[in-house]
């Protein structure tokens, strides 16, 4: 749907589950979908309880919301993400490189390297109104923070050309990769990474705690990177122009 602020709630029923997908604004386009594990009897069916298998994977289904919806309460009533829209940031994640997988273990944790988030007043409230009454306040969140993110990702990649740079759409994320020439890189000491490098991710931050993943459907992954790639090609211009924010290895 165009709007996003649709909401995707799931309900633990057993032996039923229920899901729920509720439009912001029209609530006629509501939908429920209830699924059960049935059993057939010389009767005719029997519900039964889900086995371990079942649950393992209604488990999962939150989690695989995240890309479809930008608001998804889990079965728990604390599994509810995000909370407040003002606490939403577009993290840069520095995603672990092998040597460090090998040496730390495959457990190790992408590194938060910068966070962009809102102003004290930002957006103005009379028109965040708007953007809540059309269904749409959070992509007003996200595009007023991607605003932001180009400023705080330009020095992670100012040692390189921008011409090596690379952006890509993952699932639920926007990945940065670096694809220099080998001859070029061979001429670095040590040799660079090459690949994904960092990880642009949309999370939580709580009052107290780590930021946490937040839903971030693919459309929005989709608008955010699109913006992101005008800002590339436009330094891509620049330095090929000689102007004075051209980068030299």
């Amino acid at each position: 749907m165009r709007e996003s602020d649709a909401r995707v709630s799931f309900h633990d029923e057993a032996p039923w589950f229920r899901i729920e997908v509720q439009h912001p604004r029209i609530e006629e386009l509501t939908r429920t979908l209830r699924f059960v594990r049935a059993q057939p009897t010389e009767t005719g069916v029997r519900w039964t309880q889900p086995t371990w298998l079942d649950r393992f994977w209604i488990d999962q289904l939150p989690k695989d919301a995240f890309e479809l919806a930008n608001f998804v309460q889990g079965f728990s009533e604390e599994y509810r993400i995000p909370t407040d829209l003002t606490r939403l940031r577009l993290a840069i994640a520095r995603d672990p490189s092998r040597k460090e997988v090998e040496e730390h273990g495959p457990e190790l944790r992408p590194e938060i390297v910068a966070l962009a988030k809102l102003g004290l007043d930002d957006p103005p409230a009379q028109v965040r109104a708007s953007f809540e009454r059309d269904g749409c306040a959070h992509d007003l969140i996200i595009n007023w923070l991607s605003a932001e993110l180009w400023e705080h990702l330009v020095p992670l990649l100012k040692d390189w050309p921008w011409e090596f740079w690379r952006l890509s759409r993952a699932s639920g994320r926007i990945e940065v990769s670096l694809q220099a020439p080998l001859r070029v890189m061979l001429e670095r000491d040590p040799a660079p990474r090459w690949g994904p490098i960092y990880s642009i991710v949309l999370v939580e931050q709580p009052s107290e705690g780590e930021p946490r993943f937040a839903p971030w459907r693919q459309v929005g992954v989709a608008a955010v990177h699109e913006r992101l790639q005008s800002f590339l090609n436009s330094a891509r211009e620049d330095a090929g122009s000689g102007s004075p924010r051209a980068l030299t290895p």
